[in-house]
């Protein structure tokens, strides 16, 4: 419990609005495998706790921009909610059409016609998707897929085997 309580004040402390959101799925996933009324309890005591706890910088910092939706688009580059990447990703994405088989070549950000003539600035696209589909492609972006399905497929399996302890099986 008190790793919970360290892992969760940690996660909310670093503002990183993706990385509370898969923090926030994954132990959903946890409850609602484990079917017991006790552990969904204390973590809704947890959650109340620490969003008393979270000082409001916090919080201003994990709803920056969700009051606006609409100031995403492909023309900002300084909007609150993505600081302006949607902007940049829409400067990536046409090269992706030059080779979608297999890519350009890892860090193909670096040399994409946009960061040449320098409408975007940084060396990543700021999407982990999009940075696969430019550097390998299609077939590299299936690869990984198939990788992470049979790692889903062996933590699946893992999870079962009634020889490992109940911890490790839920981790």
């Amino acid at each position: 419990m008190g790793a919970f309580i360290v892992v969760s004040g940690g996660l909310f402390l670093t503002g990183s609005r993706g990385g509370a959101l898969v923090y926030l799925i994954a132990i959903a996933v946890v409850l609602i495998r484990r079917h017991r009324f006790t552990d969904l309890l204390v973590v809704i005591l947890a959650a109340g706790a620490l969003s008393f706890a979270v000082p409001d910088r916090v919080w201003d910092r994990l709803t920056l921009g969700l009051d606006d939706f609409g100031a995403a688009s492909i023309n900002t580059r300084n909007d609150e909610l993505t600081k302006g990447r949607v902007a940049g990703w829409a400067l990536l994405a046409p090269e992706i059409l030059e080779s979608p088989i297999w890519g350009k070549g890892i860090g193909s950000t670096a040399w994409n016609a946009a960061t040449k003539s320098r409408q975007y600035r940084a060396t990543l696209a700021h999407n982990m998707y999009l940075d696969i589909l430019l550097d390998i492609g299609i077939l590299g972006f299936v690869a990984i897929l198939y990788l992470y399905y049979r790692y889903a497929q062996a933590m699946n399996r893992l999870s079962r085997e009634s020889e490992i302890s109940p911890l490790f099986r839920d981790f």
